[in-house]
């Protein structure tokens, strides 16, 4: 029997009814959702000045975190307009 895994960019997934953790991180140590539920450790230190969603884009190993990547990765991100008093924004 198959289990469906939907995954939001919170971190959290739906999985068999109920709301749980994607993927946890700590001290550079990342533990990723397998597919029946199970953590997986992965093999590789990730730094803290290192995203895990850059570390781990492995499409085969961590389908939904590569897939909340990619949705990411479409987002447009407008750094560059002004936001003081008389910037145009503002009218």
């Amino acid at each position: 029997m198959t289990q469906k895994l939907s995954a939001n960019p919170s971190g959290l997934v739906q999985y068999s009814g109920r709301v749980t953790a994607l993927v946890e991180r700590h001290n550079g140590v990342v533990t990723v959702r397998a597919e029946h539920g199970e953590w997986d450790m992965r093999p590789h230190f990730v730094y803290g000045y290192d995203s895990m969603l850059s570390e781990l884009s492995d499409p085969e190993a961590a389908p939904e975190l590569f897939r909340i990547r990619e949705k990411i990765k479409s987002w447009r991100f407008y750094d560059n307009f002004r936001t003081d008093v008389d910037s145009a924004a503002r009218w």
